[in-house]
């Protein structure tokens, strides 16, 4: 990890390359780091190990292609995200910030006003039951305390075309939160969590993200994000 520019430039590892969001995060944080992407399949052992080998931060997020066998789809978003956690953990890499989804907080009332204290709902669904257990697995290796780990819940993924969805997160919206996830306070020993927490080891972070939509209040609560990482999603008024 290098200065330059007077900022902190980073080796950032990003996962499924390709996804448009990946390809996106790798043109917007290009000029300011030095980006490597991934495919995997993330094994167990040296060739895992090497991809995160002197890597600052990993970006990491699931390939949700459903014309796979579900067995395959699980065996990624579970087996795969281990191994790529426990050689980040090998080799030392300062943070995990993984891609998740607010899919699986959609169950509840779409009156509730939902933040990252509720429990996820997630359904049977392939793609959904993929993200909460990948979620899962990084909340456990957080919890251990040998690296720092970010979950970001992404909503629904918005770029030139308008969608209806009561998560929808505009493309920039998405890139400046993946941004302020993988730098804030990357110089400090401790990094996302608060000081009140670091007695436990407990490095465990998650954030809700998604857009203010027109004329009416986001569905889901982005005040954390907002405080803590310094998101602003366009028409923030915080």
């Amino acid at each position: 990890m290098g200065i330059g520019n007077g900022s902190v430039t980073m080796k950032l590892l990003v996962t499924n390359p390709s996804s448009r969001l990946s390809r996106e995060i790798s043109q917007s944080l290009g000029s300011s780091h030095d980006i490597e992407l991934a495919s995997g399949p993330f094994e167990h052992g040296c060739s895992t190990n090497d991809l995160t080998r002197n890597v600052d931060v990993v970006v990491h997020s699931l390939e949700n292609e459903v014309s796979l066998d579900e067995t395959i789809m699980l065996d990624r978003a579970m087996r795969q995200t281990y191994n790529l956690l426990t050689a980040c953990v090998e080799e030392r890499v300062r943070r995990f910030v993984f891609l998740g989804s607010l899919a699986i907080m959609k169950g509840y009332d779409e009156d509730y006003l939902v933040n990252e204290k509720w429990r996820p709902v997630p359904t049977s669904e392939i793609t959904m039951l993929c993200a909460h257990m990948a979620e899962f697995v990084c909340r456990e290796f957080g919890r251990e305390g040998r690296i720092d780990v970010c979950s970001l819940r992404l909503g629904d993924l918005q770029w030139e075309e308008s969608i209806d969805s009561t998560s929808m997160l505009r493309g920039d919206d998405a890139l400046q939160a993946i941004e302020r996830a993988v730098e804030h306070n990357i110089g400090d020993e401790h990094i996302l969590i608060p000081k009140s927490a670091l007695s436990s080891g407990r490095t465990w972070s998650i954030f809700h993200i998604q857009s203010v939509p027109d004329f009416k209040e986001p569905r889901f609560n982005t005040r954390k994000a907002q405080e803590m990482l310094g998101f602003a999603p366009e028409g923030s008024n915080l």
